[in-house]
């Protein structure tokens, strides 16, 4: 759980496109495996991961063209604890076996928070990405 709190916190400290796309890839596969964990079904996780991936994947290879001279800095040292935190928040999920539950799963108070998280990640983007679009009434990249 603390690292749904900390990869947020370096998406907004992050100035490369290419370190953005790198944490939402990390976020959006450790809420799906939370989702999942909780369901034990995998469908919608699998769908939620294509759609934010998806999208994401789209909007941040626009801005990477844009900034493609942009030199990349990169902390070796946090490259050494990045698995060792990943590694330590994975195994403290809960994790559910009883399969005959997992519609009651599906709405229990602790997949709506993630659901309502989610919701709230997607809107928080769209709002962003439209705030920067209207910042700049003309072309982005000209040639």
């Amino acid at each position: 759980m603390n690292l749904l709190i900390l990869i947020p916190i370096l998406f907004m400290l992050s100035f490369h496109p290419l370190m953005m796309i790198i944490l939402i890839i990390l976020l959006s596969i450790i809420i799906a495996f939370m989702t999942f964990k909780i369901m034990n079904f995998s469908l919608p996780p699998f769908m939620l991961l294509l759609l934010i991936l998806g999208g994401m994947l789209m909007i941040f290879s626009y801005f990477i063209s844009l900034t493609s001279n942009q030199k990349f800095l990169f902390n070796k040292a946090s490259l050494f604890f990045l698995p060792l935190l990943l590694t330590m928040n994975i195994f403290d999920l809960p994790i559910y076996h009883n399969n005959t539950k997992s519609f009651l799963l599906m709405v229990s108070k602790k997949f709506m928070l993630i659901f309502i998280l989610m919701l709230l990640f997607l809107l928080i983007t769209l709002m962003a990405t439209t705030k920067i679009f209207k910042s700049i009434k003309s072309p982005l990249r000209s040639n």
